[in-house]
């Protein structure tokens, strides 16, 4: 009689347990994917327009201009308006809608934030100069000319009217 090698039983239930472990592990996999989130998400921001506008129309010889300011903006505004003379000390004093400027050292005159312009707003200012024609001062010439008597003189005074506006917050 021929001997025959038996199975290892314990070899064999190992073999086993391990393909079903791995069957098991492949199978449950699916049910840890169910669990597991994902987020997304937008978000935009609008920026408004920012469009306000001023005109300087011209005045009469007693010195009054008016300023035009418009706000096609989509937001409220404070305005402040600087009036700068091309030779400083020559504009003596300034005021707009009867209110005195605030005098600076370089001889301009400001008027901060004046009044609010609301989106769509328009309004006029009235700004009022007066000439001071110093002959004392060397740097300051002014340039007057005769206008056909002999008391009368025309004075030059340039100046530029800048108008900067801020958004109110």
């Amino acid at each position: 009689m021929k001997k025959t090698k038996k199975p290892n039983k314990a070899l064999w239930a190992a073999c086993v347990l391990l393909c079903l472990v791995l069957l098991s592990t492949y199978l449950s996999s699916g049910i840890y994917a169910k669990f597991v989130s994902g987020a997304s998400g937008a978000d935009r921001a609008r920026i408004v327009r920012f469009h306000p506008t001023s005109d300087l129309n011209a005045g009469t010889t007693d010195g009054a201009y008016e300023i035009s300011l418009r706000n096609s903006s989509e937001v409220a505004v404070y305005y402040t308006v600087t009036v700068q003379p091309h030779n400083p000390g020559q504009i003596s004093s300034c005021s707009l809608n009867g209110v005195a400027g605030t005098a600076k050292d370089d001889g301009s005159f400001v008027f901060v934030h004046v009044d609010a312009l609301i989106p769509g707003g328009s309004d006029t200012a009235s700004l009022l100069l007066a000439a001071d024609p110093s002959f004392d001062d060397p740097d300051v010439s002014p340039d007057l000319s005769f206008s056909g008597s002999s008391s009368v003189y025309d004075l030059d005074c340039p100046f530029t009217v800048t108008v900067s506006y801020e958004q109110i917050k």
